[in-house]
């Protein structure tokens, strides 16, 4: 096996594994947080996830690419210093204008919660530009297990701190940021071992601007991709919150977060393996060869998770979370719907990084998300119900990733041929899976056809998974 296979396949295990216990730990903490505490969250971190962008210009993307370590070492102390100065106004101004921050952000409560704000965006922007700094280095393993920390101290967080200091919006907001320290605190040790402090940096005012201007298409073209990308979901989450509850944004969030748990763990070392690979890789018909059977498969695993999921997820829901998100029923089937082309996305957006294609990947963004944004004004003007709503969101995501993939790989110059067959792998997935999750509900019913469907398709599952690694 490849370097790049045990890469995928060390960090795979080391993902799925801290995944599966987050997701053994989500029925406590189902029952343990009300939907109004999960939904405080997504509602406090809407607006810092969107200044969070501006503290890094998107020039976390430049650190991996970069041809020179003094240059990239340039960077990071750059964005570094960039994200603690726009986390500190932040938190000045919270500090000056605590109610009028409290009525912004729609966060009722003492003014203790907003400072998770600036929190947020030191440790969320520190960690991707730290993990920008290991990719160079192909440090795989590093990322994963700092990446894999992140879901076991949140479900460790949560769980204590909902025993100890009980149940409420702040010990779930505290118990997430816990969560987003742990992989900072992973990757920071990391760095300095794999060289972040090495030798002379470059840090005068001129290293660092002559740094920006040449990567400037990330601030000029990324940087509003981000803020429409960031800004289209969260626009989601504040929709749902006003129309409808903050209850309904908890369960919501709740669902999407179990739903795209096993996604991100197969897709987190993928991306980090294929964008390390392809940063080395100068030539368009060796990209594609590389590409090729990643791509294959990944489309399959797509389809099976539409296939299955349409019909199993709204039986596994209820039953995984409790009474108190049983509501998710109803709609649980389109968010799996939206997010399963992750699978792909995830990775094939370094397509556009490693072509230099920066404004076409902000016009598809833009694009994209643009449909999200619709479908929100068009639940606004015919005033759907949540369960309609998530339904157009869903189509809205899975046509607007589609078009994102198509793209992507005409960008890396493959035929239509091969594009065409990319999406025959996952249409025919989706066909078997429908198929087989129909058979099993009709014939077991409940959990039993959960468990029965699963099982069948897993031999399909360990077969594409074996035929990933040997392509690596």
């Amino acid at each position: 096996m490849s370097k790049s296979g045990r890469d995928l396949l060390v960090g795979g295990i080391g993902s799925v594994t801290s995944r599966l216990i987050w997701l053994a730990a989500v029925p406590v903490v189902a029952r343990l947080y009300s939907p109004s505490d999960v939904g405080s969250w997504p509602l406090v971190t809407a607006l810092p996830a969107i200044v969070a962008v501006l503290g890094t210009l998107r020039l976390d993307l430049a650190i991996t690419i970069t041809h020179y370590t003094r240059r990239a070492q340039t960077l990071v102390f750059a964005t570094s210093v960039l994200t603690l100065t726009v986390a500190l106004v932040m938190a000045l101004l919270i500090s000056l204008f605590p109610a009028v921050s409290s009525q912004v952000m729609g966060v009722e409560g003492n003014g203790l919660i907003l400072y998770a704000c600036p929190l947020f965006i030191v440790f969320t922007n520190l960690t991707t530009i730290l993990q920008a700094w290991l990719l160079r280095s192909k440090s795989i393993a590093a990322i994963t297990i700092a990446n894999a920390s992140a879901p076991l101290v949140t479900v460790a967080a949560l769980l204590v701190f909902g025993f100890v200091f009980g149940a409420s919006a702040g010990s779930f907001v505290a118990a997430y940021l816990c969560g987003l320290m742990a992989p900072l605190v992973n990757m920071a040790y990391a760095s300095v071992r794999n060289g972040l402090f090495k030798g002379p940096i470059a840090l005068s005012s001129g290293a660092v601007w002559s740094s920006i201007r040449l990567y400037r298409a990330y601030p000029i073209y990324t940087v509003p991709l981000s803020l429409v990308a960031v800004g289209s979901e969260r626009l989601v989450q504040l929709w749902i919150a006003s129309a409808y509850s903050l209850e309904a944004l908890g369960v919501f969030f709740l669902v999407r977060q179990v739903l795209l748990s096993p996604i991100y763990a197969a897709t987190a070392p993928l991306q980090q393996v294929v964008f390390a690979n392809l940063a080395r890789i100068p030539s368009l018909a060796e990209r594609r060869a590389f590409i090729r059977p990643i791509l294959e498969t990944a489309m399959a695993f797509a389809g099976i998770a539409i296939g299955l999921g349409f019909t199993l997820v709204p039986v596994l829901i209820p039953a995984l979370l409790g009474e108190r998100f049983a509501a998710a029923a109803d709609f649980s089937h389109w968010i799996m719907l939206g997010i399963s082309l992750l699978v792909v996305t995830i990775w094939t957006a370094r397509l556009y990084d490693v072509a230099r294609r920066i404004p076409l990947s902000s016009y598809m963004n833009i694009a994209y998300y643009g449909l999200v944004v619709v479908s929100v004004i068009v639940a606004y003007l015919l005033k759907l119900q949540l369960h309609d709503f998530v339904a157009l969101y869903g189509v809205a995501l899975f046509v607007g990733y589609a078009i994102f993939i198509l793209v992507a790989l005409k960008v890396a110059s493959f035929s239509w041929g091969n594009v065409g067959l990319a999406f025959v792998w996952m249409f025919a997935a989706i066909a078997a899976n429908l198929g087989l999750a129909a058979a099993a509900d009709a014939l077991f019913g409940g959990l039993a056809a959960v468990v029965v469907s699963t099982a069948l398709a897993g031999s399909a599952v360990v077969a594409l998974t074996v035929r990933l690694l040997r392509a690596m």
